[in-house]
């Protein structure tokens, strides 16, 4: 599931890495319920919520998005769930280079993926840093949302888990 953002106000310095335009990206489990119906659901709906909140955002703030930015949503994203904000990322699971697509006129469009994070982890990120709060992360961890996922800051002794343990999340949000 993805959402395009128009050209953003990237600041002047950075103007030679072509950031003006950006895709964002989320990956949702097989069984995430996606009709009609569901998108009524906060609890199925806030992947989508935010998707459309991260695009609107340089718009409405005349500001950017890239790799290790962080939105806060200050309160959890539905009740069954502690997931409270989000980071961007290169996307999961893509070959070399496909973070970046060159459009037919010579411009870029970037490609990020939005992985939603815990309180403890947006805290982690804002005292250590993007690289930091990833480097606690499990290959592919968060790849695919999970509203029950493990925490990386709060669960690290737990994280050696399963990824079977992601598959089901029909099961875990009834």
């Amino acid at each position: 599931m993805g959402m395009g953002a128009h050209r953003m106000n990237v600041p002047e310095e950075l103007a030679e890495y072509k950031l003006e335009r950006a895709e964002l990206a989320i990956a949702l489990p097989a069984d995430w319920k996606l009709v009609q119906e569901s998108m009524q659901d906060e609890r199925w709906y806030w992947p989508i919520r935010l998707l459309k909140v991260l695009a609107r955002l340089p718009i409405a703030s005349d500001t950017w998005l890239g790799f290790g930015h962080t939105m806060d949503n200050k309160e959890n994203f539905a009740e069954n769930t502690k997931l409270c904000a989000a980071i961007l990322t290169g996307p999961q699971s893509t070959e070399e280079g496909g973070e970046v697509c060159t459009l037919p006129g010579g411009e870029e469009v970037n490609f990020y993926q939005v992985i939603p994070l815990y309180r403890e982890e947006i805290q982690y990120k804002l005292e250590h840093g993007s690289d930091a709060l990833l480097d606690l992360c499990p290959d592919e961890s968060l790849e695919v949302i999970n509203p029950h996922r493990l925490n990386v800051v709060t669960d690290r002794e737990k994280i050696s888990y399963d990824p079977a343990e992601m598959d089901n999340a029909a099961e875990q949000i009834k």
